[in-house]
């Protein structure tokens, strides 16, 4: 009989399950990863390297990757997701800075069948005026709804004021940008661009060899150079946008930061993760439970295919946006200034170990962690030696590292509502 009164040991976990991926070059040139053990629920994942950082028109690769599966030669839209609903299976499309994804889920069962049909597909988009039509008022009528909102627009001022608007980064689309977007541009950045850029694929599952010789239908030969940045500066610090009418205020901080590719990235991990990257971390003790400010509070990293920000965003009032800001400020200070408790650390560290073991827990966890490992170029090994660097940091590690990366000077400061 378990005692229920007694608190559980604390267990620290130091191991992580291995990748398990073989790797094979196809006769294309394309890149296919399958993972080794064998999987009932199918997830493949197909890269092609086309994503907005190569288009030199607002607004192709948005509306390409959403009317990818709006019609063929031969096919309607409502009959291309017949025959995905026959079998099961259900597609998902982003696109990314540096790729269009395309990943397909389906049973083990029918795999050969629907790689079949989903390659027939991509390899024949045709896209249909009126689909191109009601995508563009779709688009037109979420940007208003976008624009009423106080956080689209700190968002959208903040990547502006970091990497100019002009940038992949920092542009966005205006109603104007999508009335000159036109059907054929689309068709033509897929024709250009999409059906020669597949670059990789990622099963979380072996695949039928019959898989294979599929994949060579696509091409891997597009010469597509990245958008030229090198003359685009970066925009002003600090912002004050009013915003008629709004009940509250939102605020977007941040700053450039090292990646994950940097030996302090786990130190700078723990740092953030402690200042605002959980609901016990220091920015929510403050400005949510002492001070009142706001609902919620966060912080964290995000990562680009050649950089990476530190981004601090909150919903507050109004009246408190000025004093938000202003204790921020104190709680970077006080990461400089003071050590923080071994208290602290010992549970930012559980906190952080217990979230990358969740993040191998299943085959597409794992894939979605080996897709970091290619996306960013980093070593098969790099979660397991981030795991152990984690467990031998010190408070006097955390310290130097603010004090090194945490300087205010940098810091982009975005506030939108009424004054």
């Amino acid at each position: 009989m378990i005692n229920r009164t007694l608190v559980p040991d604390t267990i620290i976990p130091s191991a992580l399950p291995k990748f398990s991926f073989n790797t094979t070059v196809l006769p294309n040139g394309v890149q296919l990863y399958e993972a080794k053990e064998h999987e009932e629920l199918v997830r493949v994942a197909f890269y092609f390297k086309c994503g907005s950082l190569y288009s030199k028109k607002k607004g192709q690769v948005s509306a390409l990757s959403k009317l990818l599966l709006s019609g063929t030669s031969k096919l309607k839209s409502y009959s291309i997701q017949e025959e995905l609903d026959f079998y099961g299976a259900y597609t998902d499309i982003e696109n990314g800075y540096e790729h269009v994804s395309v990943t397909l889920f389906c049973v083990n069962h029918h795999v050969e069948k629907i790689i079949t049909f989903m390659i027939q597909v991509l390899r024949d988009v045709q896209i249909p005026q009126v689909e191109f039509d009601l995508f563009r008022n779709k688009s037109l009528e979420n940007l208003k709804v976008s624009q009423q909102k106080t956080s689209y627009h700190a968002r959208r001022l903040f990547m502006e004021s970091l990497y100019g608007s002009e940038h992949p980064y920092g542009r966005s689309m205006s109603a104007e940008d999508y009335q000159n977007l036109t059907l054929t541009d689309v068709q033509n950045y897929y024709s250009d661009y999409f059906l020669g850029s597949l670059d990789h694929i990622i099963s979380n599952t072996p695949l039928p060899k019959s898989a294979h010789a599929l994949f060579n239908k696509f091409t891997h030969d597009t010469t597509i150079e990245p958008f030229n940045v090198s003359s685009i500066k970066e925009g002003e610090k600090i912002i004050q946008y009013p915003f008629k009418d709004a009940v509250q205020a939102s605020l977007f901080l941040g700053m450039p930061c090292i990646t994950r590719n940097d030996v302090d990235y786990p130190a700078w991990s723990l740092l953030i993760t402690l200042f605002g990257g959980y609901f016990g971390s220091r920015l929510m003790k403050n400005i949510r439970e002492d001070k009142g400010y706001t609902y919620g509070i966060g912080a964290g990293t995000h990562h680009l295919p050649d950089s990476a920000y530190l981004s601090i965003r909150s919903d507050v009032k109004n009246e408190a946006s000025q004093d938000c800001i202003n204790e921020i400020y104190k709680e970077i200070a006080r990461l400089k200034e003071e050590l923080i408790t071994e208290e602290e650390l010992n549970t930012v560290k559980n906190y952080m170990l217990g979230s990358v073991q969740r993040s191998f827990d299943g085959s597409l966890s794992l894939g979605d962690r080996f897709k970091t490992i290619i996306d960013h170029n980093l070593d098969l090994d790099y979660y397991h030696h981030y795991n152990q660097q984690i467990l031998t940091l010190s408070k006097d590690d955390i310290q130097k590292t603010a004090i090194k990366y945490l300087d205010t000077n940098n810091l982009h400061v975005i506030s939108v509502g009424t004054y």
